[in-house]
């Protein structure tokens, strides 16, 4: 994905999210706790999406792609919208959300597979959920589903909310963005997104197996 630059997209006024993504509200995966819009510089403003991962401490450490935090000069800048979800199904009205202000240590990355592992320098929320993780390899034809925000907003616009897409693997292969081995998906419903970007992807046991890299060009349902 190209990262969509804040200051294009303040300037007009058409939401370029895709008609076909489902808004995360529908579902009632605690999952959603987990994910944050984040919000960096890297020569002008970023976005992309990120997960908050569970260990004993329920430290804030926080998963997202390489391409988007590759350097802790980047991490440093780091900022996260929490909550960032409407207050029902297809409301269209956001719930509260809670921002915590820019810091974070850039633990590990990999180029060739696209992560990137911070430690947030703030606390998560009360309320966030510390999503459970698994680097067992997941096969071909498992289900999957991935929350993410699409597109170039934070809070308190609303076109960027929370959305949830669902497919499967079909194919353990995927060399975009010079990916060793990644997982190619099969959406069913909703799709990808620039702003999408780092986002988890999750098994049908709620275990993270997984981070957004690449999308259509141009996006498309």
């Amino acid at each position: 994905h190209i990262l969509a630059e804040l200051d294009w997209q303040l300037r007009s006024n058409e939401p370029d999210v895709l008609f076909c993504e489902v808004d995360a509200s529908c579902y009632g995966d605690p999952e959603k706790n987990a994910v944050a819009r984040i919000l960096f510089n890297n020569n002008g403003p970023r976005v992309c999406s990120g997960t908050l991962l569970n260990n004993s401490a329920q430290d804030p450490y926080f998963l997202t792609a390489n391409h988007c935090v590759n350097s802790q000069a980047i991490a440093q800048t780091v900022e996260a919208y929490w909550f960032y979800q409407t207050t029902s199904c297809n409301s269209g009205v956001l719930r509260s959300w809670v921002h915590s202000p820019p810091g974070a240590n850039l633990l590990a990355r990999q180029s060739s597979n696209d992560f990137s592992l911070l430690r947030l320098q703030h606390n998560a929320p009360g309320g966030a959920f510390f999503s459970g993780w698994t680097s067992v390899v997941q096969p071909v034809g498992a289900n999957v589903f991935s929350l993410h925000h699409p597109d170039g907003y934070i809070p308190p616009s609303v076109n960027s909310y929370l959305r949830r897409s669902t497919g499967s693997v079909i194919s353990t292969n995927e060399n975009c963005l010079n990916l060793v081995n990644g997982y190619e998906i099969d959406w069913t419903s909703g799709s990808a997104e620039p702003g999408s970007s780092g986002s988890g992807l999750w098994n049908s046991n709620g275990y993270l197996v997984g981070v957004l890299s690449c999308g259509p060009i141009p996006p498309t349902c």
